[in-house]
């Protein structure tokens, strides 16, 4: 028991790159260094998430994926940049996946409420399925039916929309999803004996 203590400060008191080679060399040391490695980091690059990402449980996500990637990623480490260094590439890597999930995720939430109006309209409607629908996206601001046509019409990502209005990225989120939200509320208000 003694002895794994003493081990186990002898591990905390290395550094990162003398904990790279412990690991990358196998042996009895090799589990316990990276545990040390691992441990010395975990907090900063929790940190780091969620600076990035600014909410708790996505911070707690990437984190985890984060750490399990400099896990399986080790051997690629050439030791030209500190583990610090290193380890903040794979967060800010992490980061921009799990937002860009997230952000893929709000999207195909509203395209899903614009499927269930559509639905909707089909049901209550005799008329063409797509005329009530189409006529409100039409009354719609030009800005709002230009970011709506250019996501679903053609079908372009959301980076490809940002270059094209020559706007930041979460302007055309933002954008998109207060233009969704009139088409919805619009819709919802053109559908006779339909509470808003």
């Amino acid at each position: 028991m003694g002895s794994a203590i003493v081990r186990s400060a002898a591990l905390t008191a290395m550094g990162d790159r003398r904990l790279v080679e412990l690991v990358l060399a196998g042996g009895p040391l090799a589990d316990a260094a990276l545990s040390a490695l691992l441990a010395r980091h975990r907090e900063w690059v929790r940190r780091a998430c969620m600076r990035r990402l600014r909410h708790a449980q996505d911070a707690e996500d990437a984190a985890q994926e984060v750490l399990l990637k400099a896990c399986q990623g080790l051997a690629g480490y050439e030791g030209r940049a500190t583990v610090k260094t290193w380890l903040g590439a794979i967060v800010e890597r992490e980061c921009i996946n799990l937002a860009r999930s997230r952000s893929r995720d709000i999207a195909l939430q509203h395209l899903r409420s614009l499927i269930e109006l559509y639905e909707f309209q089909n049901r209550s409607e005799a008329r063409d399925p797509g005329a009530r629908l189409g006529s409100v996206l039409e009354a719609l601001p030009q800005r709002a039916r230009h970011v709506i046509e250019l996501r679903y019409f053609a079908d372009l990502k959301l980076e490809e929309i940002a270059l094209l209005l020559d706007i930041s990225l979460s302007a055309t989120k933002m954008r998109l999803y207060r233009a969704l939200d009139q088409l919805r509320e619009r819709y919802l208000a053109s559908v006779p004996g339909l509470a808003v």
